[in-house]
Parts: structure tokens; C-alpha cells; sequence
């Protein structure tokens, strides 16, 4: 699995879920949760960020990948 990275180089696509750090969920407590950007208008049939954020999350400032399903 990959390192953390900043939050700053999410990916800003409603089609990629990705594992996020929350440093502070539910009074404080931190968290790491899988979601997605949301927060997309739609210009001229395309797709374009709007003031978006992560569905679910209050502070997010890690994010990685995740990591592959089991085969099993």
C-alpha cells in the first residue's frame, strides 16, 4: 500500500474513492474513512469542480489510495 500523502493531491473525481485521514471527527477524535469528492456542476454536459469537499469528513489532511481487494 502507498504512503499517506497531503490532502492537497487528492484526486478531485466523484468516480475515485480513496482512504482519508479526518484529524477531527466526532469531538476530535481522528479517523480514516473511504469516500469521495463531491461537490460537481454540470457545463455543457461536463463535469466541473465546484467548491467540493470530501462526503463525510470535517478536517481531512492525509489521503491514499485504497488498497487492492481481496482475491479470495
Amino acid at each position: 500500500m502507498s504512503d499517506w500523502q497531503p490532502i492537497a493531491t487528492a484526486p478531485k473525481d466523484y468516480r475515485v474513492r480513496v482512504l482519508i485521514y479526518d484529524a477531527s471527527w466526532c469531538g476530535g477524535a481522528p479517523r480514516i474513512t473511504a469516500t469521495s469528492w463531491v461537490g460537481f456542476r454540470s457545463v455543457n454536459g461536463e463535469l466541473v469542480e465546484e467548491k467540493g469537499s470530501f462526503s463525510g469528513v470535517t478536517n481531512p489532511t492525509h489521503w491514499m489510495p485504497l488498497p487492492d481487494p481481496p482475491t479470495t
